[in-house]
């Protein structure tokens, strides 16, 4: 692996880092590499806009499943800290499996009964999030299109953030179950693809 040298931080920045990487038990390459995976999958802006959240988001308490479901004190669960007034976070999966989704409320109003999403850790599933949020995405503002693949006919759902007007937008989707893509017509930009099951 190279090695490379940061120069001319902000201190204070730096400071921050250091200190929110150690409360959590992250060692800072872990952190920075996490950075700049994101970014390089397009998860930060271009064109040198600084853009700073109003609101920085973390995981808090943790749920396990507990010794009687088999597994242990694995998390499975975790609340979310420093969100906007009026709005109430989770993510969290299931025994059966890996995935992680996002339960949000908003003014006590819970958008869906399920976990929306389907993320490989609770981390990435946090970053969906913050990123929501950075950009002022509420709960309501979600529409859910059902989808049935034609390659190996199981059903998933595709959350949408739809911006209120009549206009509708195309997009490849890729199936979660089988990475069938398609060309799709939808009410806004892709939130998240969650799997549902087979077709009967």
């Amino acid at each position: 692996m190279s090695s490379y040298i940061l120069r001319d931080l902000p201190e204070d920045l730096w400071t921050r880092v250091k200190t929110r990487a150690a409360g959590e038990g992250r060692d800072l390459q872990t952190v920075l590499l996490a950075l700049l995976e994101r970014y390089a999958d397009g998860g930060v802006p271009e064109g040198g806009r600084a853009v700073r959240s109003a609101y920085i988001l973390q995981l808090g308490h943790a749920r396990t499943f507990g010794r009687a479901a088999g597994l242990g004190e694995e998390p499975c669960e975790y609340d979310i800290a420093g969100l906007p007034p009026g709005e109430r976070a989770l993510v969290s999966r299931t025994a059966h499996s890996p995935d992680w989704g996002i339960l949000r409320w908003h003014e006590g109003e819970l958008h869906s009964g399920k976990p929306r999403g389907h993320y490989p850790s609770a981390d990435e599933a946090l970053a969906a999030l913050q990123i929501a949020i950075d950009e002022g995405r509420q709960v309501g503002a979600v529409v859910v299109v059902p989808f049935r693949c034609v390659e190996c006919r199981r059903r998933f759902e595709v959350d949408c953030y739809h911006p209120g007007d009549s206009g509708m937008v195309s997009h490849h989707l890729k199936c979660p179950h089988c990475g069938h893509e398609r060309l799709a017509v939808l009410p806004g930009d892709v939130a998240a693809i969650t799997r549902t099951g087979l077709v009967e």
